[in-house]
């Protein structure tokens, strides 16, 4: 609704529950960013609130 796109992200910070899924997720990622516009990238073990198993905080930038 800003008007931006996954082509803006610049950075994605990413929380497992679980480091097992990592795989599963990068198939999943690579789906959204392919290699010539992949952002920065840090994935960590968290343990979650609730019943969530992935977390995704994206930052998305756009020169005026």
């Amino acid at each position: 609704s800003a008007g931006y796109s996954l082509n803006d992200v610049v950075r994605v910070t990413v929380y497992l529950d679980d480091t097992r899924d990592f795989a599963g997720f990068n198939k999943v990622y690579a789906q959204y960013f392919s290699a010539e516009h992949a952002p920065a990238r840090v994935c960590v073990q968290a343990r979650m609130m609730s019943d969530l198993r992935v977390e995704v905080d994206c930052i998305a930038y756009k020169k005026d």
